[in-house]
């Protein structure tokens, strides 16, 4: 009440006795003599007529002058507002132009004054300036954020533009700097190397950049090198992949706009990211860990730090950890927490991608390479900024915080859980996603090159076991392996490029789709099915260890890939081909590490077919995309399954054209001829396919392709020129090993095979005996098989001594002898 107005200038309006009560008196606008006299002015006295007419006759004087004043400002087109008006705009304009450092001769102003009559228009101008231009700068400047290249900063070629952005795993260093630049990004152009793949921050830069949907264009600069991994799939997958850097910058048109040098000659960068990933900094590699505490806990608002109190109280106080500290608000002391732990629990709720403490705490973890443990409020978005960043392709568990019980309520019991397993809790799962993250912490330093120098140890291993079983002598691996080692790293990558121009690679090819059904059965099958519980059996092996990094040599029969919604069939179909002998990865029932892009791509790798579980939500799911195309993009067989809600008549344009034409839907229409399709397609609403339940038919078409995949017959790829040439070369040692050695065949597989040379895992047998065949369905009881003749479940070694197929006295029951 009282004054209104701005600025010192104000009006006066009538005050109501009873609005002048405590806290609202009138504002001392005015000096207390001056309010003084204007709210006690006596009253006017004066009466004579006289004087009362002379003031009549000067009012009316001043009216008419008045109403002459404003028919000259008619005449002359200009109001006395207007004229108020346009100097107010003067004004405007001035203070407007002087804020934003601009010149009335600039290019944007100088053709805009004179006709615009508001400075609104002007402002608007600028307002769609700034956009047009991403915060005023150039249109060179735009040109260059809408385009970036993604390349390893210890790539052999150092890479650089005048005209786009070149990003790497360390630059920028921050996430939200980083973030930033993807988020502006029109398209991403990927150079991959061995160094990139091999990147966790790399990964987690590829998988950001998914997240945000945007365009991947993707190459490599050596001719030998062929990516795998989560780095692989993103960019052949997911964007689009050209075979050489000279093709995609044709394509995009490029080839002017990027100059590469020699990366010896040019200058390192300087961070503190400069130690390697996953290793603490240099002070602190002689620091005792024991000195440290166990668990920091980083949250905002009142409910994440709920949530924190409770998870240290209630979940993690089981997993015996000591020293447990919260964040106290204050950003020095949080620092010295933070750097003296081990692991941190992230707490995410609606504030924390605003919260400029958190983003602290996250990037001092960054830095010291803590161990990281994300847990998110139920129904909080990631958004697509720098919380976004940080998450990416990492495994993080939600928690309502309204029912803080549903942490001991199994998955299963729980409608709003996307989990659908029945025998483990959220609280179970984060104790044990904690308690491996401590084990990972307690090493002082984790030098990744040093680990992978090692996995590429195993991979030579690998291989030349392959070789030794194919009849090359010891020592003339250790010859092949030797001479490469001595030789220049110029030179070797000079072969490994030439020897890749002409390798013809041997694709391995599968079998049609009708040679993987079992045969017409006389007697049907009886369905039988289990339910079994992480306590009955032991759970998957990890494709990827403790680090995230892909386990080499790694075999299973068979992956799952599904969308999530159709967890619970998926659930059923594992329970029933485990019980089969079916050795297969099911994200949910393995113990996931690392990237989760990464886990996926390893387990696609290793598996010796895909069965698929076809859905509308899977066809629209980008990563369950991203795994049905990759698995296509290396060849691998794969197995369709219809769930019985898909309408497989409108199967989405990108699943027809993979499973190609003629498509065949088993079970076929009675009184329809099959057509030879490549893929097998099952329709999941049938009970059985030629008499056999439809479990049995997928795990009889699972052990021939297992059984297929005998050896390695493509050099290793993915790592770097050398490792390329041994397997190269031990390849091709093996391949004239086999046609001159002492090779016999097995009695089982029909494979042939050096009998000095252990075959341990290369063959397989039944476990068991084969019952049936008369009055029931002939079955082996270990797997459920109808085929005496099959694959065996368990792997073995290979055999040259003649099998019998022999009557069990007393049993009724078959076995073959030796089995």
């Amino acid at each position: 009440m009282g004054f209104v107005g701005c600025f010192g200038c104000f009006s006066r309006k009538k005050v109501a006795p009873e609005e002048l009560s405590e806290g609202n008196e009138l504002p001392n606008a005015f000096p207390t003599e001056q309010r003084h006299v204007e709210q006690h002015d006596p009253p006017d006295d004066r009466t004579d007529q006289n004087h009362i007419t002379e003031k009549k006759q000067r009012e009316r004087e001043k009216q008419q002058e008045q109403k002459e004043e404003q028919v000259r400002e008619k005449e002359q087109g200009n109001s006395k507002e207007e004229l108020v008006r346009e100097q107010d705009r003067e004004q405007d304009i001035e203070v407007f132009l002087d804020d934003n450092k601009l010149s009335k001769n600039s290019e944007l102003i100088a053709n805009k004054l004179e006709p615009m009559q508001d400075i609104q228009e002007l402002k608007e101008e600028y307002l769609l300036h700034k956009i047009s231009t991403i915060g005023g700068e150039s249109q060179a400047e735009r040109e260059r954020k809408e385009t970036i290249l993604l390349c390893h900063s210890r790539c052999r070629l150092a890479v650089k533009s005048t005209r786009f952005q070149v990003v790497t795993e360390k630059r920028p260093n921050t996430l939200s700097g980083r973030s930033e630049v993807f988020r502006h990004a029109v398209r991403c152009i990927v150079l991959v190397d061995y160094h990139a793949t091999k990147s966790v921050d790399f990964e987690a830069s590829l998988s950001f950049i998914k997240v945000l949907r945007k365009p991947v264009f993707a190459t490599k600069l050596d001719s030998y090198f062929n990516p795998t991994g989560s780095v692989a799939a993103i960019c052949k997958a997911y964007g689009t992949w050209f075979n050489s850097w000279d093709e995609l910058a044709k394509e995009l048109k490029v080839a002017d706009s990027f100059t590469f040098e020699d990366a010896d000659t040019v200058e390192k960068e300087n961070s503190f990211e400069e130690t390697k990933a996953g290793e603490s900094p240099e002070s602190e590699k002689n620091e005792e860990l024991e000195q440290r505490h166990d668990l920091f806990f980083s949250a905002c608002e009142d409910e994440g730090r709920l949530i924190a109190k409770h998870l240290e109280q209630d979940v993690l106080v089981q997993g015996l950890f000591s020293h447990i500290q919260r964040s106290t608000g204050h950003m020095d002391r949080d620092m010295d927490l933070i750097k003296r732990s081990k692991l941190v629990v992230f707490v995410i709720t609606e504030g924390t991608a605003w919260s400029s403490l958190q983003l602290i705490h996250l990037e001092a973890a960054r830095s010291w390479k803590r161990q990281l443990l994300p847990i998110k409020r139920e129904g909080v978005p990631l958004g697509d900024g720098w919380l976004s960043l940080a998450l990416a392709g990492k495994l993080y568990y939600e928690i309502d915080p309204s029912d803080l019980s549903k942490l001991r309520v199994p998955f299963k019991e729980n409608p709003n859980s996307p989990i659908r397993i029945a025998d483990s809790t959220p609280a179970i799962e984060m104790l044990r996603a904690a308690q491996a993250l401590m084990l990972l912490a307690n090493r002082k330093v984790i030098d990744y090159d040093h680990l992978f120098e090692e996995r590429n140890e195993q991979i030579v291993s690998i291989y030349k076991q392959e070789a030794l079983a194919a009849g090359v002598k010891e020592e003339e691996a250790e010859t092949i392996c030797n001479h490469l080692d001595v030789s220049p790293a110029s030179s070797v990558l000079e072969e490994a490029n030439a020897a890749a121009s002409v390798t013809e690679e041997q694709v391995s090819g599968f079998p049609p789709a009708v040679e993987l059904l079992p045969a017409q059965q006389a007697l049907q099958m009886t369905d039988i099915r289990y339910t079994i519980t992480r306590l009955e059996h032991v759970p998957p092996q990890e494709v990827c260890d403790e680090f995230g990094i892909p386990i080499p040599g790694l075999m299973f029969d068979l992956m799952i890939s599904y969308e999530w919604g159709s967890q619970e069939q998926a659930i059923d179909y594992f329970f029933q081909l485990r019980m089969q002998n079916v050795k297969l990865w099911f994200d949910v029932m393995g113990n996931m590490q690392g990237n989760m892009n990464a886990a996926m791509a390893a387990a696609v790798e290793s598996a010796a077919c895909l069965l698929v579980l076809l859905s509308e939500r899977y066809e629209k799911s980008i990563n369950c995309r991203l795994e049905l195309e990759y698995a296509v993009s290396i060849n691998k067989p794969i197995v369709f399954l219809c769930l019985p809600s898909y309408d497989v008549l409108s199967m989405a344009g990108w699943i027809k054209e993979i499973i190609g034409e003629p498509m065949q839907v088993y079970p076929a229409a009675e009184g329809s001829a099959e057509v030879a399709s490549k893929y097998l397609v099952l329709q999941g609403s049938a009970p059985s396919v030629r008499g056999v339940p439809l479990p049995n038919v997928i795990a009889t078409a699972v052990r021939r392709l297992a059984q297929l995949r005998n050896s390695r017959t493509r050099p290793c790829r993915d790592a770097t020129p050398l490792l390329f040439l041994k397997t190269r070369a031990l390849i091709s040692a093996a391949a004239s090993a086999s046609e001159t050695s002492g090779m016999v065949v097995c009695s089982r597989c029909k494979t042939l095979f050096n009998p000095l040379v252990s075959s341990e895992g290369k063959c397989r047998k039944h476990s068991s005996y084969y019952m049936g065949g008369t009055i029931m369905a002939g079955r082996w009881v270990c797997c459920n098989d109808n085929d005496k003749d099959g694959p065996g479940c368990t792997p073995c070694s290979h055999m040259a001594e003649a099998r019998t197929w022999t009557l069990m006295q007393g049993y009724g029951t078959h076995t073959w002898e030796p089995a």
